[in-house]
């Protein structure tokens, strides 16, 4: 399913399936009560704070990333995991995420959850159910599956369902995931505007076989019976087994006044947070080797969990339709268990936002965090403004600082009741400045960005938390293209990164991705297709390995990765609200000799060829 997130006037479409953020997209500022002369086939979406504007999309027409299923093959930058859909993945680029708040410190599987601030609150004056499917070798065991409600009723009362599952088996033996994701959500908004209740309730359970690696997999694979059958491989060091869980309920409450053309509003909401990341493996005494310091006993049971409330209070204005401002309070209190480990957090900030348009071409968007508790010193400060003309195209030029929380799992770990290691880190610093130009006349956008990072906290070759002070400094250029001619298409994006400390930072010196594709309307014009080639090519670097004791990936000394090129086959098409794609992964095996194997990730080697096919489908009443 391809969303178009709009304004009255532009529209942009939006990669694999659903919107990740609402927050991101192009919106309109007109209020729900405006709208009540838009066609009955309407359907609108609000984000959970920002409620008084509202983002319009509609089913249209293919995007040429609709064929890919992966969560984490439709994000803005690559990803790399573990060989198997809804594996562990880390970014091959660097990317400066924000980090506020509690931080248990295991980030492996952040794409593939639900969280608060992501929610689309839909509004839509008939009801629409939306699914999403796709599946691997026509194989039950290897599917996913994504269905979506959304019913308002009369008096403004408004019903959101949604719910994911990603389950494959995989190439290779341990290596099984399985995801259960969903939210609940009832929306009130009362017929004059003047009041909004949400209730959310919000769940994730993520679960994933660990095998620690394979390591000779080329040497079984250049074997035809392992090749036609990978899943016969038993060499592996562990049996292990990860699962996160993760569940929120939330009440907001809203209070809306007009004045003198501001819209101003008060929100409050208080929220449950309970997560738990747990690793399990019934070992014996031939994995003491690959467990090393953290061997304990025959049974290896490493569980962190946190119970937390969160309060949070927000004032803010639409002021003209051109200007919003936000200023805020957020509480939260957590406590963390880990072995005989009992500890609390009592967090407090200063939250706010800015945004301004000017003349309809320049506009500016400031956003903040200011720790003051226990998170005293600790802060998110992020700044963009950008400028639009007809002749010379976009220009944008943004900031982030910020300071940001030890991860929870890197300052103290118990086994068994038997302390591993106590750290007492500091907090990690990052400084970024950076900007692009968008010359959307030729398909054409550059950038740079320059990053510098310092107290740096990572897993090093043994395997245990270590802290790197000195400063690194991370460069990345990086430029898009896009060339159309007649009915043939293409998209060409290319990414260098220069880094100070290879060592620490994994990352690879260049990336580059090209999708060339014809797409045309047949049979009388009652059905659109695209069909081409999209390829992905990783240089020889020093990548990481996973450690799944830890949920982290780690430094290891030996983690070489050759060249990979990737090419997939693709066909996708559209009949009315119905589309389909059907695909052939690892074309690049054909290019090289039997038994070749890649690899992203350090002794994880990724699945060979494929065929995967899916369909969305959007029903209304």
């Amino acid at each position: 399913m391809v969303l178009v997130g709009m304004t009255l006037v532009a529209q942009r479409p939006i990669p694999g399936g659903f919107p990740r953020n609402p927050n991101d997209q192009l919106v309109d500022s007109t209020e729900q009560e405006e709208l009540t002369d838009e066609p009955p086939d309407t359907i609108l979406y609000y984000s959970p704070f920002k409620l008084k504007q509202a983002v319009f999309f509609s089913d249209t027409t293919l995007s040429n990333v609709f064929h890919q299923y992966d969560v984490i093959r439709y994000q803005s930058i690559p990803y790399a995991h573990l060989g198997n859909v809804g594996s562990s993945y880390r970014p091959l680029v660097f990317n400066n995420e924000k980090r506020q708040g509690l931080d248990l410190g295991s980030h492996i599987f952040d794409l593939y959850k639900q969280r608060y601030e992501d929610l689309e609150l839909f509004e839509s004056r008939r009801p629409f159910f939306i699914a999403r499917f796709g599946q691997r070798n026509f194989r039950q065991e290897d599917l996913q599956l994504e269905p979506r409600l959304g019913k308002t009723f009369q008096n403004g009362l408004h019903l959101n369902l949604m719910y994911r599952t990603i389950q494959y088996k995989g190439d290779f033996l341990q290596q099984i995931t399985k995801h259960h994701t969903g939210a609940v959500n009832f929306w009130y908004h009362a017929p004059k505007g003047n009041y909004d209740f949400i209730l959310s309730y919000l769940f994730n359970d993520i679960r994933q076989q660990d095998h620690g690696g394979i390591p000779n997999a080329e040497a079984f694979l250049k074997q035809s019976t392992y090749r036609s059958n990978p899943l016969t491989i038993d060499e592996y060091y562990i049996d292990g087994r990860t699962k996160q869980n993760d569940k929120s309920l939330s009440i907001q409450n809203g209070f809306n006044v007009h004045v003198k053309g501001t819209k101003m509003g008060f929100t409050h909401r208080i929220s449950t947070q309970n997560s738990s990341n747990t690793f399990f493996d019934e070992t014996s005494s031939i994995d003491s080797t690959y467990y090393d310091q953290y061997y304990v006993r025959d049974t290896q049971d490493i569980t962190f969990k946190s119970n937390g409330i969160v309060n949070e209070f927000r004032l803010d204005g639409l002021i003209k339709e051109s200007s919003y401002l936000m200023a805020g309070l957020k509480h939260e209190w957590h406590k963390i268990n880990q072995g005989p480990s009992q500890n609390t957090l009592n967090l407090l900030s200063i939250i706010g936002e800015y945004d301004q348009t000017i003349a309809g071409k320049f506009h500016f968007n400031g956003e903040g965090q200011w720790g003051i508790l226990d998170n005293l010193g600790e802060y998110y400060l992020n700044g963009k403004i950008s400028a639009e003309s007809k002749t010379l195209g976009a220009i944008e030029g943004h900031a982030i600082l910020q300071r940001s929380p030890v991860p929870w799992m890197f300052r103290k770990l118990y086994s068994h009741n038997q302390l591993l290691y106590d750290y007492n880190f500091d907090k990690p610093l990052t400084n970024q400045l950076g900007g692009s130009i968008n010359i959307a006349a030729i398909g054409f956008k550059a950038g740079l960005d320059q990053s510098i990072i310092s107290n740096t906290i990572y897993l090093n070759a043994s395997r245990t938390p270590s802290q790197e002070k000195t400063a690194i400094s991370i460069t990345s250029v990086y430029g898009d293209k896009t060339i159309d001619f007649g009915k043939f298409h293409s998209h060409h994006k290319l990414i260098f990164q220069f880094s100070t400390n290879q060592n620490v930072m994994r990352i690879p010196a260049w990336y580059t991705q090209n999708v060339i594709y014809y797409q045309s309307n047949w049979f009388k014009n009652n059905m659109f297709l695209q069909t081409g080639l999209d390829s992905r090519v990783l240089p020889s670097f020093k990548t990481q390995s996973y450690f799944p004791l830890l949920g982290n990936f780690y430094n290891s000394e030996r983690a070489a990765v050759a060249l990979h090129p990737s090419v997939e086959f693709f066909f996708n098409f559209q009949l009315k609200n119905f589309r389909g794609f059907f695909k052939v992964e690892g074309l690049e095996y054909f290019m090289y000799y039997a038994g070749k194997t890649f690899y992203e990730t350090y002794e994880e080697p990724l699945f060979r060829t494929n065929m995967r096919l899916g369909f969305s489908w959007i029903l209304r009443d």
